[in-house]
């Protein structure tokens, strides 16, 4: 009972919130993507791309070619690999007019 003489309805614990979805990229390179979409990317020897545009953050990526073996040397691999990664953020980079309603 609470100081006025009520009783008080104890609520069980919510649980945690989900986590959100996440996407990445791996090895030569293997995309995954946010809602399970996966795809491989071929980048050209010493390009840059950008990656992941977006107002305010971008994030470029370069590849660079390598010939590798799998499958116990059964499987010659002519690809390429993310070799460096430029994040550029910025902050109040747009004009205030673009938040007013």
């Amino acid at each position: 009972m609470n100081i006025d003489g009520h009783e008080e309805l104890i609520k069980p614990p919510q649980p945690p919130p989900s986590s959100p979805p996440s996407a990445g990229a791996q090895q030569d390179p293997h995309i995954y993507f946010a809602h399970g979409g996966q795809s491989d990317f071929r980048g050209e020897d010493g390009v840059s791309y950008n990656f992941f545009p977006s107002p305010g953050i971008s994030l470029s990526i370069k590849t660079e070619d390598a010939t590798f073996l799998l499958h116990g040397g059964r499987l010659v691999v002519h690809g390429s690999f993310i070799t460096e990664a430029h994040l550029v953020a910025g902050v109040g980079v747009y004009p205030r007019e673009a938040h007013q309603a």
